[in-house]
């Protein structure tokens, strides 16, 4: 009983704690061998239904550890239909100074998770969110590369 009542909390804490994301995705295209090629580009849609609140927008790499790398850098573009509304690089923390890995950790794989965009307010429509490396070389040991869109709770 006690079991069951801990697994009833940890769903109900993990169905709240998300309820405010309106996208979250993460793939691995072209990333079989775990390198991240300079010119591979990941390519999202988030539909916005609602223009009268802000949203964040968070980067996710799943990647191995250890790995080589503390920080890389990714371009992030957000596309509206009428344009780009923004793009520009992005520095995404992988290790600490102390060597161990930022972000949730199982084994030797890590997930970080880093806000780009906070409480931004667009326009409803949909959006198209691209993100390339931006390190001049490949990146070796990353798994997989999303793009978390949430409801925020503050205003630009």
């Amino acid at each position: 009983m006690k079991k069951i009542s801990l697994v009833l909390a940890f769903s109900v804490c993990l169905v709240s704690c998300r309820q405010n994301e309106i996208l979250r995705e993460f793939r691995d295209d072209n990333l079989g061998d775990m390198t991240w090629a300079e010119s591979e580009k990941f390519v999202f849609k988030a539909n916005i239904e609602n223009d009268s609140i802000p949203y964040n927008f968070i980067v996710g790499i799943r990647h191995m550890f250890p790995i080589r790398y503390q920080y890389i850098t990714v371009n992030v573009s957000l596309i509206s239909s009428s344009g780009v509304i923004l793009s520009k690089p992005y520095k995404i923390q992988l290790i600490n100074d102390d060597k161990t890995p930022v972000g949730e950790t199982a084994g030797n794989i890590s997930d970080v998770e880093t806000p780009i965009i906070q409480g931004i307010t667009l326009q409803k429509g949909t959006y198209t969110i691209e993100i390339f490396p931006q390190s001049g070389e490949d990146l070796i040991g990353i798994m997989e590369v999303g793009i978390i869109v949430e409801k925020s709770q503050k205003s630009a």
